[in-house]
């Protein structure tokens, strides 16, 4: 498996790479955020607040902040005027760090309040287990590391980025226009949030607005990617060599590939085995 990130050349011309970003703050507490377009989307992590005796810890998701030209980001939420959350943060080439004050009333209404820094670098978050062609189709298994969600049944990923699943025999980069295209022409359930298709289509157990996933365990979403249209030749070579996963931010759905912000790209080799399983629908 290989995984190519977001090219060089927009970190440099930006002064900061897009990406999906991952690390900890002082509190030893996760943090994940989202850099794409000039903002800074889908921040997750938890803040511990001193409460003097005690402590409350707050769960944080806020609005997106737009980045300036010098990499500087700043949001204050405020659900009560008196008990803002201020966020600072700097992105500078592949890395990420801030600060983030809160006050907030705990439970028994007593006022906390807490400080934490936090650093965080561009991470990969998708990787592919293995992907296979057999007789009855082409079998690709994801896993996708992301903060969660609940959509009210179940956990699924919270993240606004978009997978283009694709066969090739040309390279990843070669093949992505006409995957793309055909992902779009198409009628199915493709860039329902997670996972789209092209060449190799979601079944419909893995659409994540349904909150369907094939496994999800200690944050990690392992999706199965399926079609039965990829069949192999009659002397079982497939018709692709190379299966391609590209992440990529925004909807999709209302975006020509140009506008596209491509945040990484894994490609794994498509070999003969067992292909869809058995069990599939």
């Amino acid at each position: 498996m290989t995984t190519m990130l977001a090219s060089p050349s927009v970190a440099l011309a930006k002064g900061y790479a897009p990406g999906f970003y991952s690390g900890r703050t002082s509190q030893g507490r996760s943090i994940t955020f989202l850099v794409a377009a000039g903002q800074v989307t889908n921040l997750d992590t938890e803040i511990v607040d001193s409460c003097n005796p005690g402590t409350y810890d707050v769960s944080l998701y806020p609005n997106p902040s737009r980045i300036d030209a010098a990499g500087s980001w700043s949001r204050r939420s405020a659900e009560v005027p008196s008990q803002p959350t201020i966020y600072h943060g700097q992105l500078s080439g592949r890395t990420a760090s801030g600060t983030i004050t809160d006050t907030s009333d705990n439970s028994r209404r007593k006022a906390c309040h807490g400080h934490t820094t936090f650093h965080a670098t561009v991470s990969s978050p998708v990787s592919v287990n293995k992907a296979t062609v057999g007789h009855l189709g082409t079998d690709v298994e994801l896993n996708v590391t992301m903060p969660t969600a609940s959509n009210g049944n179940m956990l699924v990923p919270y993240t606004p980025t978009a997978l283009l699943v694709y066969g090739s025999n040309v390279g990843c980069p070669g093949a992505y226009a006409a995957a793309d295209r055909l992902a779009r022409n198409e009628v199915s359930d493709g860039f329902d949030g997670l996972i789209s298709d092209a060449f190799v289509d979601a079944d419909y157990e893995t659409q994540p607005y349904e909150g369907a996933y094939y496994a999800y365990k200690q944050g990690v979403f392992t999706f199965h990617v399926a079609t039965n249209t990829l069949l192999p030749t009659s002397g079982d070579q497939s018709p692709y060599s190379t299966v391609c996963v590209m992440l990529y931010s925004g909807e999709p759905a209302s975006q020509t590939p140009s506008h596209n912000i491509v945040l990484e790209t894994t490609r794994h080799a498509l070999v003969f085995g067992p292909g869809i399983p058995n069990t599939q629908p």
